[in-house]
């Protein structure tokens, strides 16, 4: 049997779903190890998350302990876990509508191009609405210990020309690569694997030309990594990738907003500062269903009054955050009106 027209639209429509993975960078960045049963149609799944910390209440934990020649074996302890849920976090929905005739007298390809913008439109969606709840989980953390405000009155990244006040405001975004390679190292968490993306810090590119200008500034060296990564940039072509810097993989994203009206340098009011986000992808799971597709030429539209082509998609995505103390939200002070509403 031949393909059919209507075949043939089928299998365009399939494409969605590749396409709207590949281009979300917050997927890149985040894990997906144990989504595939939501993925696949669970309501809810848990994350098993091991709890290995010695609780001698409890008699729980794994730890080494001295032991004499001849002597007993240690103390045999539980084990213990705790889970994370891994649910619809939200949704998604896109409809067109391209009337006949402008799809046939149109001098460009309006049906293609609509179904092209559509999935541009979702993918910012998802990008953007995972990295505002990674943010607001980490702000809305009991005295937010994985929060750093940088900068002050006087150094800082101007919101409004992008340009650094002084030589020491160059050096903010240095410090919150130190800081965090720092943190990491404490946590014994600078093991975790050498795969691009999987320590990383996701700046606007103003932030990102400020740490360019401060690495130029102090002779700062970029860390070596191979010469078709930096240069091809063939792993994680398209998505912003800029360099390794103390460890850590830097991205430029347009998705992280620019500072907007005045407030503290603080998690909560976070939209008005430059955002840094640093992170592990195993601390964060986040994952796409693929989504329902639906496209309708004239001759099978019953839904509008007019002969029309009607293209409508929609999806589920889910977010859970597993180990915040692996992430860090730093915020770059805006300005000298930031710090007025500070000290208002």
């Amino acid at each position: 049997m031949s393909y059919t027209s209507e075949d043939y639209r089928q299998m365009w429509a399939a494409e969605t779903v590749g396409e709207l993975r590949e281009q979300t960078l917050m997927l890149q960045l985040t894990s997906q190890r144990f989504t595939a049963p939501w993925v696949a149609g669970a309501r809810q799944i848990n994350v098993p998350k091991p709890d290995w910390a010695y609780n001698s209440t409890d008699n729980e934990g794994v730890r080494a302990v001295e032991r004499a020649r001849g002597g007993d074996w240690a103390t045999a302890l539980d084990g213990d876990q705790s889970v994370v849920p891994f649910a619809r976090t939200g949704g998604y929905a896109s409809s067109n509508v391209v009337d006949w005739e402008d799809a046939v007298e149109l001098p460009w390809p309006a049906v293609e191009r609509t179904r092209s913008r559509q999935r541009y439109e979702l993918t910012r969606q998802i990008e953007h609405a995972v990295f505002g709840a990674i943010t607001s989980s980490i702000a809305a953390e009991p005295s937010t210990p994985n929060h750093t405000g940088y900068g002050n009155g006087d150094d800082y990244i101007d919101r409004m020309t992008g340009r650094a006040s002084s030589d020491d405001a160059l050096d903010l975004p240095y410090m919150i690569l130190d800081d965090f390679s720092l943190k990491l190292e404490e946590a014994n968490a600078d093991g975790s694997g050498d795969a691009v993306g999987t320590k990383y810090c996701l700046m606007n590119p103003v932030v990102f030309r400020a740490l360019r200008d401060g690495i130029n500034q102090k002779r700062y060296q970029w860390d070596v990594l191979t010469r078709d990564l930096l240069v091809a940039n063939s792993v994680l072509a398209g998505i912003g990738y800029r360099g390794r810097l103390l460890g850590i993989d830097i991205f430029s994203w347009n998705g992280i907003p620019k500072p907007s009206g005045v407030g503290a340098n603080t998690a909560a009011d976070r939209d008005h500062n430059w955002q840094v986000l640093c992170g592990v992808r195993e601390a964060i799971a986040a994952d796409v269903r693929p989504p329902l597709v639906q496209y309708f030429g004239p001759q099978e539209n019953q839904v509008t009054s007019n002969p029309a082509h009607l293209l409508r998609q929609a999806g589920d995505y889910g977010y859970a955050p597993l180990e915040l103390s692996l992430m860090t939200l730093a915020t770059i002070d805006g300005g000298a009106d930031a710090e007025a509403e500070a000290d208002a």
